[in-house]
């Protein structure tokens, strides 16, 4: 889930004028695809909130894009040159990365306070944690509640969704 944070990031913020943002943003969709592509049992918790916000057929065209993009045929080479110069393309793509990482917000910042709470938990028996440290967290997530609680309840809704 890390990985694809920061791949989104930099997809999101790269500068798409020259080359090497268009590499940037292809290689994040590739990598969008392939965190899709691995089964829902190799990347548990992840791998199933993932799966509750992407409609099917989004998740079949990314793992399309991923395969195709990972596996240029020298043949079309050519198309690809002429897709990395796309600057309109890469653009409109960068705009489609923007609205799929304001998706899935509430699943990275969810992981990051359940990691917040495992670190806490798992160091607290070998050196105290301080009470302060323990209330900054505490702040922390009671701010991102309250700020983005229409985010979770619409991820909490997707999740029931998918379980039915």
């Amino acid at each position: 889930m890390a990985r694809l944070r920061t791949s989104l990031e930099t997809g999101i913020n790269v500068k798409t004028n020259d080359t090497k943002g268009a590499l940037v943003v292809f290689r994040t969709l590739q990598i969008l695809g392939e965190v899709l592509c691995t089964p829902i049992e190799n990347n548990f918790i992840g791998g199933f909130l993932l799966s509750a916000l992407i409609p099917q057929d989004l998740k079949f065209h990314l793992k399309h894009i991923r395969h195709t993009i990972s596996h240029i045929k020298p043949q079309t080479i050519q198309g690809k040159l002429h897709l990395e110069s796309s600057s309109v393309l890469i653009e409109e793509i960068q705009s489609e990365l923007k609205i799929i990482y304001q998706i899935f917000e509430p699943v990275f910042s969810c992981m990051c306070h359940k990691m917040k709470e495992f670190i806490v938990d798992s160091v607290t028996p070998r050196s105290p944690v301080t009470q302060e440290e323990l209330m900054v967290i505490a702040s922390e997530r009671e701010i991102w509640c309250n700020t983005r609680r229409d985010e979770f309840e619409s991820l909490a809704l997707k999740v029931f969704k998918f379980c039915k």
